[in-house]
């Protein structure tokens, strides 16, 4: 009984071997790289696979090849196939006893050219620049050229192999402004792929400025800011009065830090100027960038204290520096001539733009201005502000006529209890003091006006016409 069963297994493994095996991968007139993993179903029971690839139907050609499989796995990676070359490929199983028929014969085709990534064609680009590509599964290597021909072949022309398994590569130094076009080859260890499609691409010409913007109102110490062009070694800067860059205050300046900024001091106050950027690499330089212009500041603008305030007799002077002065001056005086014996003139250089001063005299008007200075020019004075310590608002000592007018406008001369009378009718009537500036404003709906309280000086009664009479205020 046991040998009638094991002839009837010996039977039905011969007659299950000589099923077909199943193809699976690749499938039949597909395309592939020239690593190819190949997959198929087994028949079940078989001890090892024989797996036949050739360029011949037949399976005879020279360069057949022939892998036994045998590691219990329906699947085996085979290298090295020729680039752009279409095969055939069948599988057979087998046993201890016999062997399967050979499966179906399926086909691919290699490929043979690889497509390109970055830089895109038609692109700009910097001078250093990221090649990338899809390479052939299966490459050992690749070599990119890049040259300004389309044909490849001028003296500048460069070729790198690329062997350490990605298929991008960084090259440095390239022209600026130039067009360039560029194409990639794959090879393993017995053959290489067509050419790649040519792509072009043209590097970028000039630097863009970023700060200080075209235009732009600055301090004496100004951080110029740019975006160079990627891959430049360094840049140089220049700075003048002069658009055309010729005069013999230009500032120049190298910039190889490897940040794209600088910060330059000691420019002349309320001067416009002009800048530009170069970009510079190992072997060639860019155009100047476009020209943009700033204008230093000319006045430093007082803060504290505030105009025609009262205060005490100490004061905290503060005011905004223009960025980059070195130091100050601060001028007070009881005059806006700032001609008197009593002028206090203080030299700030401590970093602050501020400054306490004490011991001035009681319920007196003053006049209080500054000015900045650097290592190479000074500032115009500042607005000039008043201040009065204690009550320093008086009376009227008198009206006075002006050149511009036929007759006075108001009456009388010296006041009593600051009431002024109309000559003639008026919409409206505006106080002006010394420095310009409106100190009171009010409409008219009769025939008369009561003046505010004012502070010690002179001023101007103006009417809605323009006309003006001078008015004279003392304690």
């Amino acid at each position: 009984m046991k040998n009638i069963f094991f002839v009837l297994l010996f039977f039905n493994s011969i007659a299950g071997l000589k099923a077909q095996v199943t193809l699976v991968s690749p499938s039949s007139n597909s395309s592939t790289g020239v690593s190819v993993n190949f997959d198929w179903n087994q028949i079940n029971g078989s001890s090892y696979n024989i797996i036949e690839v050739d360029t011949s139907v037949n399976f005879n050609s020279s360069i057949k090849k022939r892998y036994t499989d045998s590691d219990g796995y329906s699947e085996e990676v085979l290298n090295s196939f020729l680039y752009n070359q279409k095969y055939f490929w069948r599988v057979k199983s087998f046993n201890t006893v016999d062997s399967s028929n050979w499966s179906s014969v399926w086909d691919f085709t290699t490929d043979n050219n690889q497509s390109l990534v970055s830089p895109s064609n038609n692109s700009a680009t910097s001078v250093s620049v990221n090649f990338d590509w899809n390479q052939i599964n299966g490459s050992s290597y690749n070599i990119i050229e890049v040259d300004t021909s389309v044909n490849f072949n001028s003296s500048i022309k460069k070729r790198y192999t690329d062997s350490d398994g990605f298929d991008q590569e960084i090259l440095n130094n390239f022209l600026y402004n130039q067009k360039y076009f560029w194409r990639v080859k794959c090879f393993n260890s017995v053959d290489s792929s067509e050419w790649s499609n040519v792509w072009n691409f043209t590097t970028k010409s000039i630097p863009n400025l970023a700060y200080p913007s075209n235009n732009l109102s600055t301090g004496v110490t100004v951080n110029f800011d740019w975006y160079e062009i990627a891959g430049s070694s360094y840049n140089v800067l220049e700075v003048d009065t002069s658009n055309d860059f010729n005069s013999s205050i230009k500032k120049r300046y190298t910039d190889s830090d490897g940040f794209d900024e600088e910060i330059l001091n000691s420019f002349l106050y309320n001067k416009t100027y002009y800048w530009r950027v170069k970009c510079f690499n190992s072997v060639d330089s860019s155009e100047w960038s476009n020209v943009w212009n700033f204008t230093t500041k000319s006045i430093p603008t007082l803060a504290y204290p505030t105009n025609n305030l009262s205060t005490g007799v100490s004061i905290n002077f503060d005011w905004y520096e223009i960025a980059g002065t070195s130091y100050n001056v601060l001028e007070v005086d009881t005059t806006n001539d700032f001609n008197s014996s009593i002028k206090r003139r203080y030299t700030d250089s401590d970093g602050f733009d501020e400054e306490i001063l004490n011991s001035f005299l009681y319920n007196k008007t003053y006049y209080w201005r500054v000015k900045c200075f650097n290592s190479v020019d000074s500032s115009e004075w500042s607005n000039v502000w008043t201040f009065c310590t204690g009550t320093c608002s008086g009376s009227i000592v008198g009206l006075k006529e002006t050149a511009f007018i036929s007759s006075s406008l108001f009456y009388p001369t010296i006041p009593a209890d600051n009431v002024l009378y109309l000559y003639k009718p008026l919409q409206g009537v505006k106080i002006t003091n010394a420095l310009g500036q409106i100190v009171y404003t009010t409409p008219l709906t009769e025939n008369q006006i009561t003046l505010p309280t004012l502070s010690n000086g002179f001023y101007l009664l103006q009417d809605d016409k323009g006309r003006y009479q001078k008015l004279v205020i003392a304690n």
